[in-house]
């Protein structure tokens, strides 16, 4: 659930970064029958997401009656399959009414373990009544018993177990692993109809806790064990965050909460991470996370030879924004939504810092999405992506879903179901044209409205092309360009994206590449 305090803009000084070793690409792969969901939960079953919970419609409701109206639960049980567009689903309107309800929650939290997905808690309408709550369920998915009934057209009862515990009641939290731990962060539980300002028709309490505990699952009967539960008021007051996966120096398995909402004081984000592992936590107070403050699709790569973590962080919501106009970042104290891609870099040292994409969605997105790793790209155990590991362009996934707003804030929106297909070429591949272009330089690199030649080959230039990435000639020119003379050509009308760049001098040809902001 989303709040704003309707204040005005401030702008900040000029943002400058260092760049990670990969460009990003995005292509949309929509399929027009799938629905348009958001705050949903999803596991991967040889190939195919299994999709449940969440809701249909945009943005919630601010005042009563119904500001999360029934009629805009997600009340199906979904399986796509991302490269084909095939699709399958069932009602939910079958299975036990506990079952049934926590189906039709939002903003359930999840994980996947083996063959089973894992639902905790969530906010809906309770079982067989008028009551908006929190509930304190587990229910364990047995994905391959529901793949194969949904394919056959099926009953999926026998796909859901559940179990009951306080400590499970809990919405806008996330959960993560550390081998066979479980880790709950944050979050809170929720009773009665929101409203915006608060009323006393609802209450609502923030857990300000880390839980941990290990499940048992023998395929019939579930049990919670090892229980321990972290209180720390400040570093988990936090709803509605990103908790990924992560790898440390040596090599080990860890988790890091990013940002989050709200103060206590205002409807301000968390700017502080919070890294976990299995001995503890800690708050990293020399970093603040300024952009993609809300839950949002997260694409989480290590590159184990320097051991780097990158999270790229895909719309959503944001206290601050790009001005691409003059390179500045804009705070917005209202957290609008946004289409920036951010990724934040975690060096082995453990310094921090977020560097914003020249690629951007293509609209306001992002917000309650999901991002979904391919099957074939090479992974850790914990999910992460090995970066090493990809040497040429691969795609590794695809985002789907969210809300889509149609302006920043105070606005009306959708539910989405906008797939994009997501894409990542990592520098060694860009560095060999580079490294042909034999005294070409070409700057600034990346850029946004305009580049410059200058040819430092000691030779005359007598044509130049600049190609897309799929080969296609968007720009040329033939002029001589003599030794140590430069050229600048207006780019502000090509998307964003990597271009390649040819010259032709009278016997050679020599190569560049420039990426557009």
């Amino acid at each position: 659930m989303i709040g704003a305090s309707v204040l005005g803009l401030i702008r900040t000084t000029a943002y400058t970064q260092s760049s990670p070793p990969f460009t990003l690409s995005l292509e949309e792969v929509t399929y027009p029958d799938w629905p348009g969901l958001h705050s949903f939960v999803s596991g991967e079953w040889e190939g195919r997401r299994l999709v449940m919970c969440g809701r249909t419609g945009g943005l919630h409701g601010f005042l009563p009656p119904n500001p999360f109206t029934p009629l805009e639960a997600n009340k199906e049980v979904w399986m796509f399959e991302p490269e084909t567009g095939a699709m399958w689903e069932a009602s939910t309107d079958g299975l036990p009414s506990e079952v049934q309800a926590q189906l039709q929650s939002t903003n359930p939290q999840a994980f996947q373990r083996g063959q089973y997905l894992n639902i905790i808690g969530g906010y809906g309408r309770e079982p067989l009544g008028t009551d908006m709550v929190t509930f304190p369920t587990l229910t364990a998915v047995d994905l391959q018993a529901l793949a194969e009934a949904l394919e056959a057209g099926t009953e999926i009862a026998g796909a859901f177990r559940s179990i009951s515990d306080p400590m499970l009641e809990i919405t806008g939290g996330e959960v993560g692993m550390i081998g066979d731990t479980i880790y709950v962060f944050g979050g809170h539980s929720f009773t009665g109809e929101y409203s915006k300002p608060a009323g006393p028709q609802f209450t609502q309490v923030y857990t300000n806790q880390l839980t941990s505990f290990t499940l048992t699952d023998d395929g019939e009967m579930l049990s919670i064990d090892n229980i321990h539960i972290r209180t720390d008021t400040i570093a988990f007051h936090r709803r509605d965050l990103n908790f990924e996966p992560m790898m440390q120096a040596d090599g080990s398995p860890a988790l890091i909460a990013l940002s989050g909402v709200f103060q206590y004081e205002s409807d301000a984000v968390w700017y502080e991470p919070v890294i976990v592992t299995d001995t503890g936590y800690v708050v990293d107070e020399a970093f603040m996370q300024k952009m993609n403050n809300y839950t949002c699709p997260v694409i989480s790569m290590y590159d184990a030879p320097d051991g780097t973590n990158y999270h790229t962080l895909l719309g959503g919501i944001s206290q601050n924004w790009y001005d691409e106009s003059d390179g500045t970042l804009i705070e917005d104290l209202n957290v609008p939504f946004v289409n920036d891609i951010t990724t934040i870099i975690r060096a082995a040292d453990g310094s921090m810092e977020q560097f914003i994409q020249p690629v951007t969605l293509s609209g306001l997105l992002g917000s309650n999405a999901e991002f979904w790793v391919s099957a074939d790209v090479p992974v850790y155990e914990n999910g992460v992506i090995k970066l090493h590991e990809i040497t040429t362009e691969t795609c590794i996934g695809y985002m789907f879903g969210g809300i889509d707003a149609l302006i920043p804030n105070f606005t009306p929106s959708t539910a989405s179901n906008v797939l994009l297909k997501v894409c990542i070429v990592p520098d060694e591949e860009i560095s060999i044209a580079q490294q042909e272009m034999a005294g070409v330089r070409v700057f600034p690199n990346p850029a946004q409205n305009q580049i410059s030649f200058r040819n430092q080959t000691g030779k005359v230039i007598n044509t130049w092309q600049i190609t897309d990435a799929v080969g296609n000639i968007v720009m040329s020119g033939t002029e001589y360009l003599l030794p140590g003379y430069q050229k600048t050509v207006q780019i502000a009308d090509l998307s964003t994206g990597i271009y390649f760049i040819q010259f032709r001098g009278d016997d050679e040809v020599f190569l560049g590449v420039c990426v557009k902001m």
